[in-house]
């Protein structure tokens, strides 16, 4: 159990699955406890929301954006601050993983029985980043942690 959540709530981690060629990104928002603020505004401490997206700017260029409220308040899907981490995307894919099999989407609260309360045992990520005549991939995996005891 996430430190923080109360006996029988399940841990919040939920990847939307956008990618393909007319809407070539994905998004994904989770609770944590390893919350690093991104403005002097936003306090530290207890559980965080955090949630990377990628919306459209006022000149119609894709901006990836990371959103972040702490401590996190319910409903998990809206609030908090939102930081422009680049202008520069193009792509962004990201892939879940329940140890043997790879999916598009995952949601702790789905009724799929790989995801259901779970959360991944791996994300993969591939993000396409553009400058100019420059076009650089990115790719990469990360392992989600539920606790860590001591």
């Amino acid at each position: 159990i996430l430190p923080g959540v109360s006996e029988g709530e399940e841990p919040v981690f939920i990847g939307e699955d956008h990618f393909n060629v007319e809407d070539p990104t994905d998004s994904l928002s989770f609770l944590t406890t390893a919350v690093l603020p991104v403005s002097p505004e936003i306090p530290a401490g207890g559980i965080g929301e955090v949630e990377y997206s990628v919306v459209k700017g006022e000149d119609e260029r894709l901006l990836l954006m990371r959103r972040e409220e702490s401590p996190a308040r319910s409903p998990y899907d809206a609030g908090g601050d939102a930081v422009e981490i680049t202008d520069r995307i193009v792509s962004i894919d990201l892939t879940y993983s329940d140890g043997a099999d790879w999916f598009d989407k995952w949601d702790t609260e789905g009724a799929a029985e790989y995801e259901a309360g779970k959360l991944p045992s791996q994300v993969r990520i591939e993000l396409v980043l553009e400058d100019g005549d420059l076009t650089v991939t990115y790719r990469g995996s990360v392992t989600p942690v539920m606790a860590v005891g001591r």
